[in-house]
């Protein structure tokens, strides 16, 4: 049980986590998407501009952890 702990968690895991947050990221666009194709603008309009940062930043940081997943999957194989 310790030997688990320290060795961290594996590589199906991280992919099951990656899949959960690939799906998260999605939803955010897709809502992103919604609330900024909202007809008058107002509230929801506002809130996709508030948005549009974060997802950004979001996607940036998809897009690292997927290459050191790809780097993860390579010195794990």
């Amino acid at each position: 049980m310790l030997a688990d702990a320290v060795a961290g968690p594996s590589v199906t895991q991280m992919e099951s986590t990656l899949g959960d947050l690939r799906s998260g990221l999605g939803k955010l666009e897709g809502e992103s998407d919604s609330c900024g194709n909202a007809a008058g603008g107002g509230d929801e309009a506002a809130f996709a501009g508030a948005l549009t940062p974060f997802r950004a930043s979001a996607a940036g940081e998809m897009a690292r952890l997927n290459e050191v997943a790809a780097e993860t999957r390579v010195a794990a194989g």
